[in-house]
């Protein structure tokens, strides 16, 4: 009886060194697991870092373009004025001339 109650007893003890040995192993696998998801998190969040910059930089250079656009077309009026300012400058020249030559000929019919 004490020879069955101790063979038991040692079959039981090796199942439970067995069961914490596997215990021992699963919770390595889950420790190496945990590590991986949270090395995957951190490129993630890394991967959206850099991707929120490459975002704020695309607005940064939507708004430059804009901004260049607006200049331009700013500029482009100022010329359009100016080509304007010209074109009166020249025909009030022109008719001065005119007028002077009109002058000129009344003058010299005069004389």
């Amino acid at each position: 009886g004490l020879r069955h109650v101790q063979d038991s007893e040692a079959a039981v003890s090796k199942e439970l060194a067995a069961v914490r040995g596997e215990l021992v192993s699963k919770t390595m696998e889950l420790e190496a697991a945990k590590r991986e998801i949270l090395a995957c998190t951190d490129t993630i969040e890394e991967l959206g870092r850099a991707l929120a910059a490459k975002d704020a930089e695309a607005v940064e250079r939507q708004e430059e373009a804009q901004s260049n656009e607006d200049e331009r077309r700013e500029l482009r009026a100022a010329l359009t004025q100016r080509e304007r300012e010209l074109a009166g400058l020249q025909s009030a020249d022109s008719e001065r001339g005119d007028a002077l030559r009109t002058l000129e000929d009344s003058i010299a019919t005069a004389a």
